[in-house]
């Protein structure tokens, strides 16, 4: 669970980066709407720099994520597609958002249109963190899959030999049982076998024991009692 918790975080991290640099960009393009050759221009009541401020104060967070997510224990496949997004964000910024500030403070709005409408400055770079993103997610729910799997695996093991340790339980309780059975029932057709013989004459009968139970003791005090009474007979007759 805590391994599956940290890929969640991992992906949530991904998509905040993702979101973060939608919002910056928004910003931006927000940020042309103040160029003095648009006619709506002046019904805007702040200056541009409210926009480019933001921008700054976003990529300002991104940071602060990408710091934690780097911090995060990240598996190898993990790793190679947050170093494929950093790749896509860095271009994003280097050649896309950078350049762009640097024309708003300029006042050039055409050299800032020009770059927020390039694919290969823009569009790419969040095409290329999109992909990034997308596969990390796949390989955490395939490595979720798997997790679950084992899991299932391990729960069925487990319930196996717990079925086959009561199984054997109740064998050896059987057994056990069996055994205690067979003891008394041998024990009483001792007992029964040399009474019969002693009412037969036999006075050298005994009973032949070879537990140390209870009944084991009956069977000694018989015998004692017949010992003694063949005594006081062979007395008799001499």
């Amino acid at each position: 669970i805590g391994h599956m918790h940290m890929d969640v975080e991992h992906s949530a991290h991904l998509g905040e980066l993702v979101d973060k640099m939608w919002e910056s960009r928004t910003q931006l393009m927000l940020a042309l709407q103040h160029d003095p050759a648009n006619a709506l221009s002046n019904m805007h009541k702040h200056p541009v720099s409210v926009h480019t401020e933001a921008s700054r104060a976003i990529e300002a967070e991104v940071e602060e994520l990408w710091r934690e997510l780097t911090a995060s224990d990240l598996d190898e496949q993990e790793l190679a597609q947050v170093e494929a997004f950093n790749k896509a964000h860095t271009t994003l910024i280097e050649d896309g958002f950078k350049p762009v500030l640097a024309a708003f403070e300029a006042g050039d709005y055409t050299t800032a249109t020009r770059i927020l409408t390039d694919p290969e400055r823009i569009a790419k770079p969040f095409d290329a963190s999109d992909a990034a993103v997308e596969k990390v997610l796949v390989h955490q729910i395939e490595k979720g899959e798997q997790e679950f799997t084992e899991a299932e695996d391990r729960h069925h093991l487990v319930l196996v030999w717990t079925i086959g340790l009561i199984a054997a339980g109740v064998l050896i309780s059987g057994l056990l049982a069996y055994a205690s059975i067979a003891s008394i029932s041998g024990s009483i057709r001792g007992l029964r076998e040399t009474t019969g013989a002693l009412l037969d004459g036999d006075l050298t009968a005994r009973i032949q024991s070879e537990s140390r139970d209870e009944l084991a003791q009956v069977a000694d005090g018989f015998n004692q009692v017949a010992a003694e009474f063949h005594g006081v007979v062979r007395d008799l007759q001499d």
